[in-house]
Order: C-alpha cells, then sequence, then structure tokens
C-alpha cells in the first residue's frame, strides 16, 4: 500500500509537473470533502510488539484509525483553505493471575484480573493546499496544516490496587498539531472520486478514501 501510494503520487508530480487549468475539475469556489482512512497504527503496532514479549494470558493489541474527514473551500484557482479532523485509539487489554492471602480462609489463592488501557487522539487543524496540478480527473497538491490535539489516556483493572503509570499519566504535553503532506484527488465523474495523501507530523503516514466536490 505504501509504495503504491507513494509511486502513484509521485507519477502525477512528473507526468504533470505544472498546474494546468485548461479543464480543472476544482477551481474556485469549489468544495470538497475528504473521507480517509490511514496507515498505520502505530500505537497498535507497538502494543503488538510488547505482546508478543509479553508472558501475561489473553493478551489483545486493540486500536482504530487512524480516521477522518476533510473539508476545503477554494479561495482561488489553485488555493484551498479548509479543515483536517481525525480520530486515532490504541492500546490493549490482557489478564494476569497472582496469589493473594484470604484472611477469612487464612490460605492464598489465586486470583485473576483484566487489565484495559486506551490513548485516544483527536486532532482539529486548520488547512491550507496549494495546487499544483489541475485537470478533469487529477487534482494534486501540497498542503500545510496546524491546530489543537487533544488527548485522553484511560487506564482500568479488575484489581483494585492497580494504578495507571505515572509516566503514562504525563504524556499529555503540549496540544499542538502540525502537518506538512501532499495528496492527490482522482475524480471518476464530476463530484465523485477518491483520495490519496501521505504526510509527516499529526495525522495518518498514509491515507486513503473518498472525495466529493461540490
Amino acid at each position: 500500500m505504501k509504495k503504491l501510494s507513494i509511486g502513484i503520487l509521485t507519477a502525477v508530480a512528473l507526468v504533470f509537473g505544472v498546474n494546468q487549468q485548461a479543464s480543472a475539475q476544482v477551481e474556485q469556489g469549489s468544495m470538497i470533502i475528504d473521507a480517509y482512512y490511514g496507515f498505520p497504527n502505530l500505537g497498535k503496532k507497538l502494543w503488538n510488539a510488547l505482546e508478543s514479549d509479553s508472558s501475561t494470558v489473553n493478551s489483545k493489541a486493540t486500536g482504530v484509525g487512524p480516521l477522518g474527514i476533510r473539508f476545503e473551500y477554494m479561495i482561488a484557482d489553485n488555493l484551498g483553505f479548509g479543515a483536517d479532523i481525525n480520530y486515532l485509539t490504541n492500546g490493549f487489554d490482557y489478564d494476569y493471575t497472582i496469589s493473594e492471602y484470604n484472611s477469612t480462609t487464612g490460605f492464598f489463592e489465586d486470583n485473576t484480573y483484566t487489565v484495559s488501557y486506551k490513548k485516544t487522539k483527536l486532532r482539529i487543524m486548520a488547512r491550507l493546499n496549494y495546487h499544483f496540478v489541475q485537470t478533469d480527473v487529477v487534482d494534486a497538491y501540497v498542503g500545510f496544516g496546524a491546530g489543537y490535539k487533544h488527548k485522553i489516556n484511560k487506564f482500568s483493572s479488575t484489581n483494585p490496587n492497580d494504578t495507571e503509570n505515572e509516566l503514562e499519566s504525563s504524556l499529555n504535553l503540549i496540544p499542538v498539531s502540525i502537518r506538512l503532506c501532499l495528496g492527490t484527488r482522482f475524480f471518476f465523474t464530476d463530484n465523485l472520486g477518491m483520495n490519496l495523501e501521505m504526510g509527516v507530523g499529526k495525522g495518518p503516514l498514509l491515507s486513503a478514501g473518498v472525495s466529493v466536490k461540490f
């Protein structure tokens, strides 16, 4: 998927290389909505790696996204302004068994507890895109985004003596998101197409989805 996306975006830039607006699908006044799913979920991959080295029982890495929606309004034929909202979760669940003293019976007994840890991230960024390729099929752009990041760490355990790790609790640092990206839309009709985007910073490394133009 990664090689395919990079290859498509590179081919578009090489073939079209200049802003072609003779029969542009996207122009001043156009509004575009992109719904997308991104890859990879790095946190989930990390939990999977830790899980493979873990001696816990019924351990499972969990995660959704990154998924999101972008809105863009073309303030000029080759310049668009809008917003990017994306959502991501990752974490783990596992069971563990410990031997505990039962003061009622006077014996030690094995008790099994379930632990769940989940990170949730919501990013809301303003976006500015410069469109360097515009035809009746292809719309390619470079973009910059900046905005707010909201992060929640949630820990739960059926063992009342378990507490959340202090280091994990302190990971909510500067609530700012910044992103640089290169993207392409391919339109199948006047109003419907697909989108591909790769970027650095906050948000997915690679994403793909559906585009609707108004």
